[in-house]
């Protein structure tokens, strides 16, 4: 009978590389420059890196150590921040690159046109971004904003009167700099029929 060799112990010299390793759909707070203001509201976070042959696996309190530690920030995340976040993350876990992308509801305080009675509106947001193996940072925005649009059938059978439907327009973005989300999502409401607001007056009607 043939004796098997003895592998107890042995070198894995294969060099894989672990592609991709973190956590996901973790709900945790997040707070949102907007302005001179800061926003408050819960994130669904996704994080993860991507780790070298020599290194064959992380410790992924880290990643709940991150936000931890993002949440007691005094200055609030913007793009600009979002960016180092990503940076940090990666030197942390010793990755060659990584990503993070955290969807929130975003709100936007808005006075009624007439009535002048102020409400919360609420958006979809959705920011992404990832470190390269050279160590760019590339990150992107997508934003869902509900509005109302012109129904065509309507205003093609109809002299007067035609109604409105309720939409929802979704952007998605590269962004190179800084950019104000209350600036994109007016731009964006401004290509609709009209905009929504979270409160009107029957004036407002």
């Amino acid at each position: 009978m043939n004796e098997l060799p003895d592998v107890q112990g042995s070198a894995d010299d294969r060099a894989l590389v672990i592609d991709r390793v973190g956590i996901r759909g973790v709900r945790h707070p997040i707070r949102w420059r907007t302005g001179q203001e800061a926003l408050a509201s819960v994130g669904l976070w996704t994080l993860d890196v991507q780790l070298p042959a020599h290194q064959k696996g992380t410790h992924m309190s880290r990643f709940v150590a991150l936000l931890e530690e993002q949440a007691a920030a005094v200055v609030p995340l913007d793009l600009s921040s979002f960016r180092e976040f990503l940076l940090r993350m990666v030197a942390r876990l010793e990755a060659t690159e990584g990503g993070v992308e955290v969807s929130f509801p975003y709100f936007i305080r808005k006075v009624a046109p007439v009535s002048g009675v102020a409400s919360l509106m609420d958006y979809q947001l959705t920011i992404a971004g990832r470190v390269e193996p050279a160590g760019a940072v590339q990150v992107a925005l997508t934003v869902v904003v509900p509005v109302t649009s012109l129904c065509p059938c309507s205003k093609g059978i109809s002299d007067y009167g035609a109604h409105n439907q309720r939409s929802h327009v979704t952007v998605h973005a590269v962004v190179q700099g800084d950019l104000s989300l209350n600036d994109l999502i007016r731009l964006i409401e401004a290509q609709a029929s009209c905009e929504l607001w979270g409160l009107l007056k029957r004036s407002d009607e």
